[in-house]
């Protein structure tokens, strides 16, 4: 016992729980049945709950964490004094010395490394503890735009589910849902009326707005949306490059003004080939890796970086660890960010790395605005330091109207729109699935685990 996520039964027909200052208290189980069943489970916050499946006097849980129990380890035979707290007593089954006769309780305990209830002993064998079957469980969707609920809709799984479009309702219908799919509108607090929630799917490939630590103290299980969108948002990098390349955003602009160009003289001004130039990447996961395959269609050379060199079987020409990054900000015609956001890769590229680069260079963007210093970002296209950029994410999202990236004539942005693609909520709604079924068999590991 005591290993989260474990359960132990215990079989008895009364079992002494301690006492409420000097006077014992009991549980009775009544006729007609001889013995009643008793588990003892670690909560998410660290302590038992004990579920009385009684059926004469219904469920009994116990499952506060506030340390009424003292001290934490109830050894087999050894009875756990209850502290000055008391006992908060709602409609309760027990019969307490006061002579407070009640049909339901709640007992708040903390019965960390839990063993035994005053000599009544768990059996030897530990079961994992289930995840409730898909049927009784509730799926909250929640997203501005995505139609979720009405894609799920269509599988005719026979699971219970809605959806919410706004973040008041959002959290307004919270404490209903055992399962959460959200992205945009995720808030912490979320988590103070969070009473049934027990899985998260993260809409998106990033993780950085959700309280790993606290999840992982309350027993919820949280995947990304990792893969999804891996053919969008590499296709969608690629669109960026040939649009710069072959300068479709100028013949855009020439469009709108009635403006045929005339063809011109100076060589360095014209549109470009892409065949032999040199691809940098920074984030070789499947994002990263499928950019990388479709510049080795346009026959480019790929260098990238990755944490684990060693671990990598794919198209590129050559990966080198993160301490090497300044090759690639050196020897890149392409230089294509597709990193998660992590204190590592948070501003990697700043004032030093756009120095380093080639005034002929180009800067991709599809990764997270904040693993690139807009300010130093800006001064580089401004001066001509970089030849020009394409961006789907900025630091602040949306990026504000007074922002002077909306006039960079040598930079194409897109308002995030690199993961969108009319298959996001089939390929998401798949993740999710396989990981309920997952979970609902007693797996522990989950695809596009994070917590």
């Amino acid at each position: 016992m005591g290993r989260p996520g474990r359960r132990a039964t215990y079989n008895t027909a009364a079992m002494n729980l301690g006492t409420v200052g000097i006077a014992p208290f009991f549980l009775v189980v009544a006729a007609p049945f001889a013995s009643g069943r008793i588990s003892a489970t670690r909560t998410s916050c660290g302590a038992y709950a004990i579920v009385g499946n009684l059926v004469v006097l219904g469920e009994v849980q116990i499952d506060d964490c506030s340390g009424l129990f003292d001290p934490p380890l109830v050894t087999p035979g050894r009875e756990s004094p209850v502290s000055r707290g008391g006992a908060e007593v709602a409609k309760t089954g027990f019969w307490f010395r006061k002579q407070v006769p009640v049909t339901s309780a709640q007992i708040t305990s903390k019965l960390c490394g839990l063993r035994s209830f005053a000599g009544v002993q768990p059996r030897q064998q530990e079961t994992s503890l289930p995840f409730p079957a898909l049927t009784e469980i509730t799926i909250q969707f929640s997203h501005v735009a995505y139609p979720l609920e009405e894609e799920f809709s269509k599988r005719g799984t026979g699971i219970s589910h809605y959806q919410t479009w706004s973040p008041e309702d959002s959290r307004a219908r919270m404490p209903g849902a055992d399962v959460l799919v959200v992205s945009g509108f995720w808030d912490n607090a979320l988590l103070d009326v969070a009473d049934r929630l027990k899985y998260i799917q993260s809409i998106g490939a990033g993780f950085d707005q959700f309280p790993l630590d606290e999840l992982r103290e309350r027993g919820i299980r949280l995947a990304s949306a990792q893969g999804t969108n891996k053919n969008g948002v590499s296709e969608h990098a690629m669109a960026l490059i040939l649009g710069l390349s072959r300068k479709i955003h100028d013949a855009r602009d020439n469009q709108r003004k009635h403006f045929w160009r005339q063809m011109i003289s100076d060589i360095p001004m014209r549109e470009d080939e892409l065949a032999g130039k040199t691809m940098g990447i920074i984030g070789m996961g499947q994002i990263g890796s499928r950019v990388a395959k479709l510049a080795k269609a346009f026959d480019m050379r790929v260098i990238a970086t990755k944490r684990d060199i060693n671990n990598y079987e794919g198209p590129a020409d050559e990966v080198l660890p993160p301490d090497q990054v300044d090759r690639l900000f050196r020897e890149s015609d392409w230089l294509v960010l597709n990193c998660p956001l992590t204190p590592e890769t948070r501003g990697i590229v700043d004032a030093r790395a756009l120095e380093m680069m080639k005034p002929s260079a180009f800067l991709i963007n599809v990764a997270r605005g904040a693993c690139v210093d807009e300010e130093a970002l800006i001064e580089a296209l401004r001066t001509g330091a970089i030849a020009g950029a394409g961006l789907d994410h900025f630091y602040d999202d949306p990026l504000p109207p007074e922002s002077p990236i909306w006039d960079l004539d040598n930079a194409i942005i897109t308002p995030h729109t690199g993961g969108e693609t009319q298959l996001y909520e089939a390929n998401l709604l798949d993740i999710m699935m396989g990981n309920l079924e997952r979970l609902a068999r007693g797996e522990t590991e989950l695809h596009n685990e994070i917590v």
